[in-house]
């Protein structure tokens, strides 16, 4: 079993006590809280892109991947023309999108229609007018959360194909990239790497497919490795290349000869994408599930360790601090969740600042390619087919809403780390020690887990992924590139409808503005095709509306995304201070009550109370433990939500 979904089974486990405890302490608030964080670990989607240049392999090696040997068509005539995304569920279910983006309508079909809406041969020049193939299969390859992207090819004889396999791209955890053993990489597929799938998504691993045709795929494979040195700027041993024999794997279903399977080398494939996996979202997912569960633990435990520590052998004088300490902390709390709080004020003039980066950032970036519409324009092969141009753009702006989407991201999870350490108010990481009265080696071992390093950079990362769009924002922004006004449906169909995160926020507004572009694509593409005379100056009469059109979309999306999320982060914060002023509330009334109680009571009360914190302790350890396990397992790269942004 991969380590991410040893972990995964671990943390979903560590829920079912934590829920238990907010049931006991009858928390509703706090239970539901821990459901839809438990929700989203469950949901939560792994997004393997599968791509590469036409007639190499690439569906029947998804078949074999998958173990469904008759899933994707497959025959030596059949190209692929359509993006096919294959998820699991508890049943088999198969639908197409079918229509105008914007106006698309879903269609239940077998799998014996696959063909007749994914292949060129059966869908020539998609006159069934497909948008996409959304395959749900209870496949125990997808149980974990895999999600698989199917792309048609890549490449100048394929622009158009080429313009949606990249709305994918910058938003994949991790990129198969497919080739065949007949020949090493071509001057067309390094450039695809270079300008489409480098600059966006550095988790690659190079696919060799078809080696059973071949004696020694060796020498294909070292030439692609001595290729992709200088593109890659990397090492020779970080660049996995991995060669597999679909025909073998499928040979083993068939036969369940072993040998089928090693000669297949597919088990090295699974094994090494699993680990690229664990160590990128793999590990946010894991760490924040944690977090989230380490939270709501801190609050459940928190009354119950004011009301033992009453027990013990304190002071009235110290018992009286206690009590003061507490008011004074609820008075703060009272006082941050008033309208005119200094952080809002904050809030309001960080956004400011982070939107007038961003648009400053999409100035830049449409600039530059307002230039690059000039270089299209100069290719004479394009020129001829100038429809492909604004496939070509339509690209082009994808990948820069997708660098705009992370630096929004990152920014506003630094915002937000801001607002807390200025506020006063440590929400992720709420600490007892100033309360700590008593001696005894109980009392202190209680405070072990809250002062770990491990679970302040765990809580950091539970903060700062509620920002990333994760798997709202990869399917919204996906959705909405490749089939417009369909997103909504299709971004619940993946997302799962889990509690709400600023960073879902961010991810539906993304995909919304990449399907107003996606509309405006298909205008203008009709516009082009009507043209009779293919001269640079008739091309550019539809070029320049197209971009001054897509420009004041985008402007308009994005000014009207950061205006909602800055709704959404002081709504965030405002749940979060009013579940810490709930939590002061009952530790506060925790302590009145433990002082009214009667000698003999509260011996009997505390011997409870004692067993209680044990529980607590026990499952605040096995976090800790599993935090630390996972983080060990490999460090999170240096881009990824999991650094500490301050």
């Amino acid at each position: 079993m991969a380590n991410y979904q040893k972990h995964k089974e671990t943390v979903l486990n560590l829920f079912r006590p934590a829920i238990s405890f907010a049931q006991k302490l009858q928390q509703p608030k706090l239970k539901a809280k821990l459901e839809e964080a438990q929700n989203r670990l469950v949901e939560g989607k792994l997004l393997v892109v599968v791509c590469g240049e036409t007639k190499q392999g690439k569906s029947e090696f998804l078949n074999a991947f998958l173990n469904e040997p008759s899933l994707f068509p497959v025959d030596v005539d059949i190209t692929t023309n359509l993006v096919s995304t294959i998820t699991y569920g508890d049943k088999e279910k198969i639908s197409v999108l079918l229509g105008e983006p914007g106006n698309t309508q879903s269609k239940s079909i077998g799998r014996n229609a696959i063909s007749t809406f994914v292949t060129e041969q059966k869908n020539k020049s998609n006159h069934e007018n497909a948008q996409l193939l959304v395959i749900e299969a209870p496949n125990p390859q997808l149980r974990d959360g895999l999600v698989f992207v199917d792309t048609p090819g890549t490449g100048s004889l394929n622009t158009a194909h080429t313009a949606i396999t990249s709305a994918f791209i910058p938003n994949a955890d991790v990129i198969l990239f497919v080739t065949d053993v007949f020949s090493p990489l071509t001057t067309e597929e390094l450039k695809f790497l270079e300008e489409r799938i480098v600059p966006h998504c550095q988790n690659l691993i190079f696919v060799v497919t078809k080696i059973d045709a071949v004696d020694d795929e060796d020498l294909i494979i070292e030439s692609n490795r001595k290729k992709l040195l200088t593109l890659l700027n990397r090492a020779p041993e970080n660049i996995p290349i991995i060669p597999v024999s679909s025909l073998n794997k499928l040979a083993y279903l068939s036969s369940k000869d072993s040998e089928d399977l090693v000669d297949s080398n597919f088990e090295t494939l699974e094994q090494g994408l699993w680990q690229l996996l664990s160590r990128q979202r793999g590990q946010i997912l894991l760490l924040r599930a944690l977090g989230e569960i380490g939270n709501v633990i801190s609050s459940l435990r928190r009354p119950v360790q004011v009301e033992w520590t009453t027990y013990q052998e304190n002071t009235q004088a110290e018992l009286d601090s206690l009590e003061q300490e507490l008011q004074n902390n609820q008075k703060k709390l009272k006082n941050l969740l008033k309208n005119n709080a200094s952080w809002n004020a904050e809030l309001h003039d960080g956004l400011t600042d982070i939107r007038d980066d961003v648009l400053g950032t999409f100035q830049d970036g449409f600039n530059n390619i307002r230039r690059q519409s000039e270089v299209y324009m100069n290719d004479a092969d394009l020129l001829d087919s100038p429809e492909q141009i604004v496939g070509l753009l339509e690209a082009d702006i994808d990948s820069l809403i997708s660098k705009v989407e992370r630096i929004l991201g990152e920014q506003s999870a630094t915002l937000y780390a801001n607002l807390e350490d200025s506020s006063g108010l440590d929400l992720s990481r709420t600490r007892l020690e100033n309360l700590t009265l008593g001696k005894n080696t109980f009392v202190a071992d209680m405070y072990t887990f809250e002062t770990s390093s491990v679970l302040n950079r765990t809580f950091t990362v539970a903060r700062n992924s509620a920002f990333n769009g994760a798997t709202g924002a990869t399917v919204g922004g996906l959705m909405g590139g490749a089939i417009g006004g369909a997103i909504g449906g299709m971004a619940s169909f993946f997302v799962g409808g889990a509690g709400a995160l600023p960073g879902a926020y961010i991810g539906a507004g993304i995909g919304g503005l990449l399907g107003n572009i996606t509309g405006i694509v298909n205008g203008r593409k009709e516009g082009l095709r009507q043209i009779k005379e293919r001269s640079k100056l008739e091309v550019y009469k539809q070029i320049k509306p197209f971009l001054e059109d897509s420009h004041s979309s985008c402007q308009r999306s994005l000014k009207r995304i950061i205006k909602n999320l800055e709704r959404s982060m002081r709504d965030d914060l405002n749940s979060q201070i009013n579940q810490e002023k709930d939590t002061c509330d009952r530790t506060l009334q925790s302590l009145k009550e433990a002082r009214n109680r009667s000698h003999s009571e509260a011996l009997k009360r505390s011997k409870q109370v004692e067993v209680l914190l044990k529980e607590f302790n026990q499952v605040q350890r096995q976090i800790e433990y599993l935090a630390q396990e996972i983080l060990e397992d490999d460090t999170i790269s240096s881009g990824d939500w999991s650094d500490e942004q301050t």
